[in-house]
């Protein structure tokens, strides 16, 4: 009598484990001089297993966004840098048509000298320059100041800017700036106009 109601009370208590059948030597049966079983509740070895592979996904799941992160995070840092030196690119150009009417000089002196109707040319210019440079097919450098330039003193980076100019009318010339790195490559377009 007292065995079945242990019984019941291992059964009432039971939390979600899997009953396993444990031997107690101090336990015998009178009768057939054998132990008797009793049920232990606790984790099953396949349980174990099937909790630990789920872990495992879980955790390798987590890792493979962060990476993923991580890696896109460069990317677009990369990008966004491309955008602003594509932007600068089209600044410097208009500073130039800006900076001949100040002057009063042909509005595209310096810009499309040469050129015809159709035609187009490849520059490269820096930040503090007068004036656009024939292009060369070299690296921009990041100065202590944290300037982009041609300035070989300055630390490498892997971006590439060309500048190509075509003239479209007499006037109009269109401005396209293409920055180019490893991870990204940026074109940006804008068309400037004899308008004063």
């Amino acid at each position: 009598m007292k065995i079945k109601n242990q019984k019941s009370k291992v059964k009432s208590q039971n939390y979600g484990f899997t009953p396993t059948p444990v031997k107690h030597k101090a336990l015998l049966n009178c009768r057939q001089r054998r132990p008797v079983l009793d049920m232990v509740w606790g984790f099953s070895l396949l349980e174990i297993i099937i909790a630990v592979f789920v872990v495992i996904v879980g955790l390798l799941g987590t890792y493979g966004v962060f990476s993923r992160m991580i890696s896109q995070t460069s990317s677009i840092s990369s990008r966004l840098t491309a955008i602003y030196l594509a932007q600068e690119g089209i600044e410097l150009v208009r500073n130039i048509r800006d900076g001949n009417w100040i002057e009063g000089e042909n509005w595209d002196s310096g810009l499309a000298d040469g050129l015809a109707i159709g035609e187009s040319k490849d520059y490269i210019i820096d930040y503090d320059d007068p004036g656009l440079s024939d292009f060369e097919d070299k690296f921009l450098n990041l100065d202590a100041n944290g300037f982009y330039s041609y300035n070989p003193s300055a630390g490498t980076t892997k971006f590439k800017r060309k500048i190509t100019i075509t003239k479209i009318a007499v006037d109009e010339l269109k401005v396209s700036v293409m920055v180019d790195h490893p991870d990204t490559s940026v074109v940006v377009q804008e068309h400037l106009y004899n308008w004063k």
